[in-house]
């Protein structure tokens, strides 16, 4: 909310055995004050109680913001979907997009970007594999085509995200520490 100076950032809050959405906000982009008056539960919506994290908020064409939130619902892996029109209050919008592969798959830090004519979805899959992945549409609807090499480097380059500086899309994200810190080194 640049017009009124209020700045928000959504983030999980994790208990031993919940998680849910918290929000916090600031006017100068540097002290932010968590605001105890909003959580957001997915158990509240069906989604699962134990894993319901990553918040990621963008707007989209129409001029909506969209949280994409990372759970499961029915044991199954899935990105929740959260829509508002002031940033403030939320909405549940079902699932944006449910996940194929089973229940021993979990899917976090979901980033949602459009890029030329293609809206993409970036994601860590939280398995045995644990890669970043992406998927792409040319509607932020779908349908979501998964391109034939559909990961980022190799192995445990994990919880990617991306950043736009006006010109460049970046991708960052987390590699593991290696035995003996050599990069030829194991897991």
């Amino acid at each position: 909310d640049e017009a009124n100076k209020l700045y928000y950032t959504y983030y999980t809050g994790h208990t031993a055995d919940t998680e849910v959405v918290m929000r916090a906000t600031s006017t100068d982009f540097k002290t932010w004050s968590k605001d105890r008056t909003f959580f957001l539960p997915g158990s509240n919506d069906g989604y699962s109680r134990k894993d319901f994290r990553d918040p990621f908020i963008f707007e989209s064409e129409s001029g909506k913001y969209h949280m994409i939130v990372s759970t499961k619902k029915d044991g199954i892996g899935v990105l929740a979907e959260y829509t508002s029109t002031d940033l403030k209050a939320w909405e549940h919008a079902g699932v944006f997009m449910p996940m194929h592969w089973g229940a021993d798959r979990f899917y976090e830090c979901a980033d949602v970007f459009k890029m030329g004519d293609w809206w993409y979805l970036v994601f860590s899959e939280y398995s045995d594999g644990n890669k970043t992945r992406y998927r792409m549409s040319k509607s932020i609807n779908g349908p979501w085509i998964t391109p034939a090499d559909d990961s980022f480097d190799g192995r445990a380059y994990y919880a990617a995200r991306t950043a736009f500086d006006g010109e460049r899309r970046v991708l960052f994200g987390w590699v593991p520490t290696r035995d003996e810190g050599g990069d030829p080194s194991s897991y």
